[in-house]
C-alpha cells in the first residue's frame, strides 16, 4: 500500500508515542489523514500526517495535537512549548520504523 493508505489504516488502539493511542479511525482529506487521540493521563487530542510525493518515496510531517481544557496551567505551558519534543520524536521514529 501506499503512505497514505498505510497512515490511513492504522488501527483504533495503535501506539503513536509512549501514552499516546489512536482512540478513533482516521479520516483521510486530500493528502491529509487525521485521526482522534487519547493520551495516559486523559487527555484529548489528535495526530495530523501530511503526505508529499517526494521522488520515489514521500515525505510525511507529523504534528500531534492536544485539546487544553479548563486549566489555566495547562494553557500556560501550552503557550512556552510544554513538553512536546519527546512525544514528537517519539511519534516520528515509531511512523518511520512502521513505514520501512
Amino acid at each position: 500500500p501506499t503512505v497514505l493508505a498505510r497512515l490511513a489504516s492504522a488501527p483504533v488502539g495503535t501506539t503513536i508515542a509512549e501514552g499516546v493511542t489512536i482512540a478513533e479511525a482516521a479520516t483521510t482529506e486530500g493528502d491529509t489523514i487525521t485521526a482522534p487521540v487519547a493520551f495516559a493521563d486523559g487527555a484529548t487530542g489528535r495526530v495530523v500526517y501530511t503526505v508529499t510525493p517526494q521522488g520515489e518515496g514521500a515525505q510525511v510531517r507529523i504534528r500531534l495535537e492536544q485539546d487544553l481544557g479548563p486549566n489555566p496551567l495547562d494553557r500556560i505551558q501550552a503557550l512556552t512549548g510544554g513538553e512536546v519534543t519527546p512525544l514528537i520524536a517519539a511519534a516520528a521514529s515509531a511512523a518511520t520504523a512502521d513505514l520501512n
